[in-house]
């Protein structure tokens, strides 16, 4: 559901990884976008992980890609594997400029989006339930700027509502 635990949670997850020196990764697919979730600067919520997925084209938009972020070991492992696994192309120089256009492009953006987004739920679930519909978001605050929303109502209102946009 693209839904963030709980700061609280994810600490005491760090807390009971360290006793039994247990690695804790992240898919911090949409990392920047969670992010301001969080309250913490970035650099600090990502310390909080021995490895880390970033994904480049979730939220940032780039044509695709990601990054492992961890310690040398960890990621010199996952080279051996990326490339058992295929992951060894000619070149990703087209990859890594978009990539580096979309992080350009969009770095800074996601605290307002999430904010954005934070206001707009609860009004479009109002405004449809003042219509006779039915608008539920999961999960109900967003912790990113993204979010799945249910649409319910009556199927044949609903098909109209989705010609008149279609046309």
């Amino acid at each position: 559901y693209d839904v963030a635990l709980p700061l609280p949670l994810t600490l005491r997850l760090v807390e009971w990884s360290a006793p039994g020196q247990v690695p804790l990764h992240a898919d911090g697919a949409r990392l920047l976008e969670v992010a301001p979730h969080y309250g913490l600067p970035l650099p600090e919520l990502c310390r909080l992980f021995d490895s880390l997925y970033v994904s480049f084209y979730k939220g940032l938009g780039g044509v695709t890609g990601a990054m492992l972020l961890g310690s040398p070991t960890v990621t010199r492992e996952a080279a051996v594997w990326r490339r058992r696994l295929g992951g060894n192309p000619f070149t990703v120089a087209p990859y890594a400029l978009s990539c580096r256009a979309a992080f350009r492009a969009h770095r800074g953006s996601f605290d307002a989006r999430w904010r954005r987004l934070q206001q707009l739920a609860p009004l479009l679930s109002s405004t449809a339930a003042e219509e006779g519909g039915s608008l539920r978001f999961v999960p109900e605050a967003p912790t990113c700027c993204q979010a799945h929303v249910y649409l319910r109502g009556d199927a044949a209102a609903l098909d109209a509502a989705a010609a008149l946009d279609a046309a």
